[in-house]
C-alpha cells in the first residue's frame, strides 16, 4: 500500500490539486443532487470540518502518491454489483486514513457528509474510467454501505444507536481507537 500523504486537516482548508484540477464539483445529474443535498444538511458549526475532511480526502484520492491504490481498487469492479462494495470500502479506508493523518478528531458530523461527498467523486471517477453507469440504486447500496463501514468503524452497534436514541444524544465524536482500519473487502462471491 503506497504511503498517504500527510494531510492537515486542522488548518484551513485549501482546494485539493490532483489530477482532476481543484475540487471539481462533480457533474453526473445523480450525483451532483446527492451532494447538494448533503451540503444543505451540514450544521453551520460543522462546515469547516466537512470541507477539510473533503479536502484531505481528495487530496488522498487524487494525490500521483496514492492515486495508483484508488486505481487497484477501481480494478476489482468487473461490473456494476460490484460497485457498491468497492466503492464503499474505499471510502471507509480513506475516512480512516484521513482521521488516523488529522492532528485532531473530526465529529461524526462532519464525517457521515464528507464520506458521502467522497463517494460521489469516487463514483463519478469510476463511471468515466470503468465505463459502468451510476444509477439510484447503486448509489442507494453504496450509502448504505458506507454508513455501516463507518458504523463499524467507529464501534457504532445498533444497540449503541438506539441507547443514544432513548436518551436523546448523539454518537460519539471521534473513533473508540486509533490507527482504526475497516473490515476487508468479503471474498470474491461471498
Amino acid at each position: 500500500m503506497a504511503q498517504a500523504p500527510v494531510i492537515p486537516i486542522n488548518s484551513k482548508s485549501q482546494p485539493a490539486q490532483s489530477g482532476r484540477g481543484l475540487m471539481q464539483a462533480v457533474q453526473d445529474p445523480i450525483l451532483k443532487q446527492i451532494v447538494k443535498n448533503v451540503e444543505r444538511t451540514i450544521p453551520a458549526d460543522f462546515k469547516e470540518s466537512y470541507a477539510q475532511i473533503v479536502a484531505a480526502g481528495m487530496t488522498v484520492m487524487f494525490s500521483e502518491s496514492t492515486h495508483s491504490e484508488m486505481d487497484q481498487y477501481l480494478d476489482q469492479i468487473k461490473g456494476p454489483q460490484d460497485v457498491p462494495n468497492v466503492i464503499a470500502h474505499g471510502i471507509v479506508k480513506l475516512i480512516a486514513t484521513v482521521q488516523n493523518q488529522s492532528k485532531k478528531q473530526e465529529p461524526l458530523k462532519a464525517i457521515g457528509p464528507a464520506s458521502i461527498t467522497l463517494m460521489a467523486e469516487a463514483l463519478e471517477f469510476m463511471e468515466t474510467r470503468n465505463g459502468i453507469d451510476v444509477d439510484k440504486k447503486m448509489v442507494d447500496e453504496t450509502t448504505m454501505l458506507i454508513k455501516e463501514g463507518l458504523f463499524s468503524l467507529y464501534k457504532i452497534t445498533p444497540e449503541v444507536m438506539q441507547q443514544l436514541q432513548v436518551q436523546g444524544q448523539k454518537p460519539p465524536a471521534s473513533p473508540a481507537q486509533p490507527n482504526a482500519q475497516p473490515q476487508a473487502l468479503p471474498a470474491e462471491g461471498a
